[in-house]
């Protein structure tokens, strides 16, 4: 059993609450970048899974069936799935670099 009890962990989670919000209040511009950057992430995740689906679907299943693929189709693919990725890594990358910052 916790010899500090429940008092002490709640003026500790107080306490905790009050550093956050001074930090949030002194750092606005870079929770709302950490925001931002959580926002893309968690939105570029679900848009990687359905640019795959769709390359799946538009490129890779009619190669399958064709049993060939054009060059200009692969390479349309990969760009794509290529540029959506970047933009997640960067929402990964600015997330935690921002709230870093901030508190």
């Amino acid at each position: 059993m916790s010899t500090l009890g429940p008092v002490a962990s709640t003026a500790t989670l107080r306490a905790g609450w009050r550093v956050i919000g001074r930090g949030v209040r002194e750092e606005k511009g870079w929770v709302a970048l950490a925001i931002a950057g959580a926002t893309v992430y968690g939105i570029m995740t679900v848009g990687t899974a359905w640019v795959i689906g769709r390359i799946v679907h538009d490129t890779v299943a009619p190669a399958i069936a064709a049993q060939s693929i054009a060059t200009p189709d692969l390479v349309r693919a990969a760009l794509i799935l290529v540029a959506v990725v970047l933009v997640n890594v960067v929402g990964i990358v600015v997330r935690p670099v921002a709230a870093g910052v901030a508190v």
